[in-house]
């Protein structure tokens, strides 16, 4: 069964959107941090589950560039309509439209998927419907490249000229370790152009000659 988290209270979820904006950026969010920005209830605090599942927050709750993107007020409603399309991939490729679906269409679909019922099925709807209400999803294609591999790739060309301007000045070899944090997605082709980027700007042109 998939794991789709979800909120009973998700009026909370329209709040914490604009704390995102409208406060500094944490180290880290979890339960000690919600009360310090107005969340007080123990029913908020799936927010911190359900953002580290739309990408917001890394596995230990610090904040991740689509965070960071999000408070740019002018795209943030098309950061978080990516997001969705990509956290909720499965529901996306079921219904394209699926943020236009109604109530039943989308009870069904988390019905299926996650085997729950119920109150729990109301909860995962009414989650999703909170989210897309705050999101716009078109003309996200123009942002994709931000969301997926802007990051990734601006370190990667800057670890290669590095190395490089060492190479040439006869400076010692050097050994690099990348760690990337890859967004949670069912959507293989944003691993694969994620990879095929770093592939791309980390070669060396005498090693693409090689090639």
């Amino acid at each position: 069964m998939a794991d789709i988290p979800y909120l009973t209270k998700t009026t909370a979820i329209k709040e914490f959107l604009e704390k995102i904006q409208e406060t500094g950026v944490p180290a880290k969010i979890d339960r000690e941090y919600l009360p310090s920005i107005g969340f007080t209830s123990s029913s908020d605090r799936p927010l911190i589950t359900l953002f580290k599942f739309l990408g917001f927050l890394d596995k230990s709750g610090a904040p991740t560039d689509l965070y960071h993107k999000y408070r740019e007020k002018q795209q943030a409603r098309k950061v978080l309509g990516k997001a969705l399309m990509t956290a909720y991939s499965g529901l996306f490729a079921t219904y394209p439209n699926a943020h236009k679906r109604d109530n039943d269409a989308l009870a069904d679909y988390f019905r299926t998927k996650t085997g729950l019922g119920g109150r729990a099925v109301s909860a995962l709807v009414n989650t999703f419907k909170a989210l897309a209400e705050n999101a716009e999803f078109e003309g996200v294609d123009e942002i994709a490249l931000d969301l997926e591999e802007e990051a990734k790739i601006d370190v990667a060309k800057t670890t290669k000229r590095r190395v490089d301007a060492s190479l040439m000045s006869g400076g010692p070899s050097i050994a690099i370790n990348i760690q990337l944090q890859l967004p949670v997605t069912e959507n293989e082709t944003v691993y694969d152009k994620l990879f095929i980027s770093l592939r791309k700007n980390l070669l060396t042109p005498a090693e693409k000659e090689e090639k």
